[in-house]
């Protein structure tokens, strides 16, 4: 079974390294056009860190399996990142309405 957590775990940390990648690249081009200059940065900014957050999360979760921690540490992290991923996609949300503002299609 620890197997089977290992390698879901390599692949998580693999999209989310993938992710972070993209989040940052994405990052320089909104800081060059207008939308770099509002609020769109601000959340994007903040977008960034949370996707930090989640892959040092990612990063750890198989040393609890590991190292056979106690499993409300388990429980923690895992009910941390659902908090966490309940705000990250309320800031896309945002992002994404701001953007559609900027471009004019939402009024």
């Amino acid at each position: 079974m620890e197997t089977i957590v290992f390698v879901i775990s390599a692949l998580a940390i693999t999209v989310m390294a993938i992710d972070l990648y993209l989040a940052l690249q994405l990052k320089k081009a909104i800081g060059r056009g207008d939308l770099g200059k509002g609020e769109v940065a601000k959340k994007w900014n903040l977008l960034t860190a949370l996707l930090v957050v989640f892959f040092v999360g990612y990063l750890a979760s198989p040393l609890l399996v590991l190292f056979k921690l106690d499993p409300a540490w388990g429980n923690v992290l895992v009910f941390t990142v659902f908090l966490l991923g309940a705000g990250f996609v309320f800031l896309v949300v945002g992002v994404l309405k701001d953007i559609l503002t900027v471009l004019d299609v939402l009024k």
